[in-house]
């Protein structure tokens, strides 16, 4: 560096980099999926983008002046840290503190390079990725069946699991999306066509419902709100997701009615492909709340579920709900303190709209999917969970941009 061979601010965007390239699954399809090289993989690829984060703060005051403006996202991790006051499994809240630690300072470090290169459309780092990472798996999957598909002959392409390629499959038919709006150039809405395609060639092989409904959501949004034209109000945004859930209670207690000797759980989740306790969850969902009941206030502590394995001589790493994930974890204060800074996060957003629409519009719709998508799944608060590194990418950006100016 001190030859100028090295690019300082280059160095800035290395982790996020690195994060991208673990979410490839790529890391794990080279050196496998166990459990002990997952863990390896893990340590490697995510302990060299803190290290290298870290390096940048050390050495660049003005990255670390960038932790004033996402207080709310602190105080979050802040009580996810300190539950190692009263967690079962000390130890692992601290090997998921240095995680979240890792994290802010990759994505404070990736924002602060953005704001230092005005002229980056990141919308065409998701594109690529996403490109990338869809041919590979329909390649693998077509081409190299015994890698690129699931014990259940379900497609997991470059991933270990079909969930998880639903889950990236949903991603990429997102940012296929708003980058088809972004951009007028017709090759690359060509390209866009092809992602999106590609996509749900992922989706449908992959058998991933969660991520197929995702997706059915996301396009509701998009035709609701007509893409160019969507302008959400803050009072609307906070009464959306409460207006859709209510909607869907509402049209479930009017088939019922309609038809009053349909089974309606059963007709759904037959046609769905899934049973009716929703694949097991009912009964973890049971369990959370027998945990909630016996420490309502803290909760039993961010150890990645320790105390509910050991006791139940199991081993899940979630409830398939992030609403109670949090619950049972951090307890009413928990929820409360998430819930706090999700207020802030729709109050960034709607305060966004003005310096980036499409930006905003295209965040805001990811976030409402996957704020519905967690009644079934779990991905806030979730270290390595590719949801919650985007949405706290989403949220230091935004809160970022908005007080060092629009110079995006």
């Amino acid at each position: 560096m001190k030859r100028g061979l090295i690019n300082v601010e280059f160095l800035h965007i290395i982790p996020f980099i690195l994060f991208w390239l673990y979410y490839s699954g790529i890391p794990h399809l080279l050196w496998g999926y166990s459990d002990g090289e997952s863990d390896r993989i893990r340590q490697i690829v995510l302990g060299l983008a803190y290290l290298v984060a870290l390096f940048c703060h050390v050495f660049n005051p003005l990255v670390i002046k960038n932790l004033l403006y996402i207080k709310a996202y602190l105080l979050v991790v802040f009580y996810a840290i300190l539950s190692i006051l009263w967690a079962y499994a000390i130890n692992q809240v601290f090997i998921n503190a240095v995680h979240h630690i890792g994290l802010v300072l990759t994505l404070n470090c990736a924002v602060y390079f953005l704001l230092k290169r005005p002229e980056v459309n990141v919308f065409k780092w998701f594109f690529v990725f996403s490109l990338i990472v869809m041919m590979l798996s329909v390649f693998l999957s077509v081409l190299v069946p015994h890698v690129g598909h699931h014990v259940s002959q379900r497609w997991s392409g470059v991933y270990a699991h079909p969930n998880t390629l639903g889950l990236f499959s949903f991603f990429a038919f997102w940012s296929a999306s708003f980058y088809f709006v972004m951009i007028p150039d017709v090759k690359v809405r060509l390209l866009c066509v092809v992602l999106a395609l590609l996509a749900f060639v992922n989706l449908f092989f992959a058998n991933s419902v969660t991520s197929i409904i995702s997706c059915i959501i996301l396009l509701l949004f998009i035709q609701f709100f007509n893409v160019k034209e969507l302008s959400l109000s803050l009072r609307e945004g906070y009464f959306l997701f409460a207006g859709m859930i209510f909607a869907l209670f509402f049209t479930i207690v009017l088939v019922a009615l309609i038809f009053p000797g349909l089974d309606v759980a059963s007709t759904f989740f037959s046609v769905s492909g899934r049973d009716e306790n929703l694949t097991g969850r009912t009964y973890l969902w049971i369990l959370a709340f027998e945990l909630i009941e016996k420490k309502f206030l803290l909760g039993w502590g961010f150890d990645s579920l320790r105390y509910f394995n050991h006791v139940n001589l199991i081993n899940y790493n979630q409830f398939h709900n992030g609403y109670l994930d949090i619950m049972v974890k951090g307890g009413v204060v928990g929820i409360c303190v998430f819930l706090g800074f999700v207020c802030f996060f729709l109050k960034k957003l709607y305060q966004f709209r003005g310096i980036k629409p499409v930006y905003y519009k295209a965040f805001i719709a990811f976030f409402f999917v996957v704020a519905i998508v967690n009644i079934t799944e779990s991905s806030f608060l979730r270290i390595g969970h590719f949801f919650w590194f985007f949405i706290s990418f989403i949220y230091f950006y935004v809160s970022i941009i908005l007080i060092k100016g629009p110079r995006l």
